[in-house]
């Protein structure tokens, strides 16, 4: 006898998939219900996956969702399959309900088969109810206490928290767990972005990713690994006043930003360096809000760099930063300085001061080590390749629209004597900087250049 004849187990699986007995007129019809074994299979797998990343806590699980999406390897295609997959199920299920009640399949001898099918069914109706049913309760509990608004619209249910839309294509959403009010618009919603009311009203941001005890070395350098290359608007939060500052930082500048701002006490906000010696750095921590997707060019105000000003002064509107001192973002438009300001500001600029920070390195080389150092410097940064791409990308656009003019060098008299492509080609012919040909091209009137020519664009 063989083997599969004389194991239970192989014999069962045998009657089952190899001899298994079927009619004359079988078809296609009959693989929907291979199909949502097999659909099942694959909703186990990816939800297995999912759960090792997702946060179930109100705090943190848009975050770990961001988390999955942008840091986990392939974790766009898990969630995406494990979301559509769970309507296809669905789909084949109803299906294979359909076959069986079209070619009668419940009738003798099959009505013990058929009544095993409808109890899995119902079982999996159930199962993909029960938290839609909890927050429905849930949802008249807290109904009566809901602000008396007339301009909300739209109620729904996710992931166990209920969203209110209003007018203002924004979101109120309520947690059943936790009982925090969180407040964001439809952009923000959809990358995953919130803002937590608290009780007496105030605005605390909600992070992609949050650093505590800061002034720990070890924190210090996680931040700077963990944000190279990247773009996005980053937060200085004081955990005992709840005050907080909103910045955007352009590519490979988040760790720059954040030692300016809480480490060398460089950064030009004042009111966060006195909050900062005043609580100590231990009191605070370092949020990214959100990170940019592509390459963005240090403060070059080109049209990545003007979409990450704009996500910028998209939260600061919103949250109302205390230490903020600008209410726009890249623009002092609104902020009036002291007199004493003023003051300052005219001996920091005076002609003096410019004319001293002009020779300091005047004249100076780097020495070959600096140079291969930043030459090594910059190969690493070139090995990523989103930011390679990222990077000739935006350099291909600067060389269409940003094209360098023609320009003529005059005698004395205003005779044509050369002319050349662009000022970065004369320079290196008149072997001096650019900027000092375009001051004498830009001069009115114009004077002499080298007091032998007179320089002026080609018309």
């Amino acid at each position: 006898m063989r083997l599969h004849n004389r194991v239970q187990v192989l014999k069962l699986l045998n009657q089952h998939l190899g001899v298994y007995p079927t009619p004359m007129n079988l078809n296609w019809n009959w693989s929907w219900g291979s199909l949502s074994g097999l659909l099942l299979g694959s909703q186990i797998v990816t939800g297995i996956l999912l759960a090792m990343h997702y946060v179930g806590h109100v705090d943190h699980a848009f975050a770990s969702v961001q988390h999955l999406m942008v840091d986990v390897p392939s974790g766009v295609i898990i969630r995406y399959a494990h979301a559509n997959g769970a309507s296809l199920f669905f789909t084949v299920v109803y299906l294979h309900v359909l076959r069986g009640l079209y070619y009668s399949s419940g009738t003798q001898p099959r009505e013990i088969l058929w009544i095993s099918g409808v109890v899995i069914l119902l079982l999996m109706i159930i199962t993909a109810f029960i938290g839609y049913s909890h927050s429905q309760k849930w949802f008249i509990h807290f109904g009566s206490n809901l602000e008396n608004r007339v301009d909300y619209l739209l109620i729904f249910s996710f992931n166990e928290k209920i969203i209110i839309s209003n007018i203002n294509n924004s979101f109120l959403m309520y947690s059943p767990s936790f009982n925090t009010k969180v407040l964001c618009d439809a952009g923000s919603f959809g990358s995953f972005s919130a803002f937590p009311l608290g009780i007496t009203g105030g605005v605390k941001p909600i992070s992609l990713k949050r650093y505590d005890n800061i002034d720990l070395i070890e924190v210090q350098l996680r931040i700077r690994q963990e944000n190279k290359r990247k773009a996005g608007i980053y937060c200085v939060l004081n955990n005992i006043t709840q005050d907080f500052y909103i910045g955007s930082a352009s590519s490979d500048r988040i760790n720059v930003r954040f030692r300016n701002h809480c480490i060398n006490g460089t950064g030009s906000n004042i009111r966060l360096q006195r909050a900062i010696r005043k609580y100590g750095l231990k009191s605070f921590s370092f949020l990214i809000l959100e990170y940019y997707p592509g390459f963005v060019h240090k403060e070059d105000l080109r049209q990545a760099h003007l979409k990450l000003l704009e996500r910028e002064n998209y939260y600061i509107q919103t949250l109302k930063p205390q230490y903020n001192l600008l209410t726009i973002a890249g623009s002092s438009l609104g902020y009036k300085h002291s007199d004493e300001t003023k003051l300052k500001m005219r001996l920091n600029y005076s002609q003096e001061r410019k004319d001293a920070i002009g020779s300091l390195n005047k004249g100076k080389k780097l020495d070959y080590e600096t140079k291969q150092l930043m030459s090594t410097q910059k190969k690493e940064l070139f090995k990523d390749a989103l930011y390679k791409q990222g990077f000739l990308q935006q350099r291909s656009v600067s060389d269409v629209l940003f094209k360098g003019k023609k320009v003529q060098v005059c005698d004395l008299n205003h005779k044509i004597v050369s002319e050349y492509n662009s000022i970065l080609e004369m320079s290196r012919v008149f072997k001096c900087c650019r900027k000092t040909i375009r001051k004498y091209l830009n001069k009115e009137p114009a004077k002499p250049f080298k007091k032998l020519y007179y320089l002026k664009y080609c018309t």
